[in-house]
């Protein structure tokens, strides 16, 4: 009998120790929902982590957004040498292709949008280049170099067209192209940055970029830094914008429980194991101990 008690102590111990953690890993989940008899609710339904569900995604959404990874550990990944890399690289790969410049443009903001946009950039171009040729001295240029041409052509008549001749004429010449300008130059110029915009919208990034003499090293370094500069100006209004504990939050809040159940087991399966073995360890010993005593 002394013999029995003790096989059959540690026995029962260590199946009352599995049973029961086995039972209090199960009911962390289950049941999924309420159970009632009329309008009592048994006691344990829901499990543990359905009816604190609101509660367990709050303090996983705050434990990820603001101490796991935080907006200044988003900016460090965004901004690492791999990510940028990354980028620009894909970058590159994009304006490699053979589609001209328009048409690249045009998928990606539509062509309304870019005729209306390509308009208001001839304009600016347009009027940069008109004020440009206000504010420089062309009178006195066209003056200098005329007289120039004349000297080469007709020294005899070029003697009349002397330093102070031009400097007198000068402020006159200058006035009328001033006005010339400012009442036709927008209007004869518009059609000739058109035509030359046209010609840079026909080619393809790579073309315009080999066109100003950049080798793909280079290509590669412009590229970057404008990726680079790019992220660095807008990564601080855009990552005020996220708010990842929000984001944890009401994902939690959205799955299934069955589905939250299976994304923990998938985590915890081996660790939840190990606690309902040691239940049974425990459950073992503490018979052990009974039948000794």
């Amino acid at each position: 009998m002394i013999s029995l008690s003790f096989l059959v102590s540690p026995a029962v111990g260590a199946a009352i120790g599995y049973l029961t953690n086995a039972l209090a890993v199960k009911m962390l989940f289950r049941p999924y929902s309420e159970k009632r008899i009329g309008r009592l609710r048994l006691p344990f339904t829901p499990g543990v982590i359905p009816r604190r569900r609101k509660a367990l995604a709050r303090a996983l959404g705050d434990a990820v957004g603001r101490q796991l990874v935080t907006q200044s550990d988003l900016r460090e990944a965004i901004l690492s040498d791999t990510a940028l890399d990354a980028l620009t690289d894909l970058v590159l790969a994009s304006i490699s292709g053979r589609d001209g410049l328009e048409k690249q443009l045009g998928a990606l903001l539509g062509e309304k949008e870019l005729g209306a946009a390509k308009e208001r950039l001839d304009g600016a171009l347009t009027s940069a280049i008109v004020s440009a040729l206000s504010s420089a001295d062309l009178g006195g240029i066209l003056l200098r170099e005329g007289a120039a041409a004349v000297r080469r052509a007709n020294p005899m008549l070029g003697m009349f067209l002397g330093d102070a001749m031009i400097e007198q004429l000068s402020p006159t010449v200058n006035a009328s192209l001033d006005r010339y300008l400012s009442e036709r130059g927008e209007k004869e110029l518009l059609p000739s940055v058109s035509e030359q915009s046209e010609r840079w919208l026909s080619e393809s990034p790579a073309e315009l970029l080999s066109g100003l003499g950049l080798d793909e090293k280079a290509q590669r370094a412009l590229i970057g830094g404008a990726v680079r500069r790019l992220l660095c100006s807008c990564l601080p209004t855009l990552l005020e914008g996220i708010d990842l504990a929000s984001i944890v939050e009401r994902k939690i809040e959205a799955m299934e429980i069955r589905e939250l159940e299976s994304l923990v087991l998938s985590v915890m399966r081996r660790e939840l194991r190990a606690v309902v073995n040691l239940g049974a360890v425990i459950g073992f010993i503490l018979g052990l101990l009974g039948a000794f005593l």
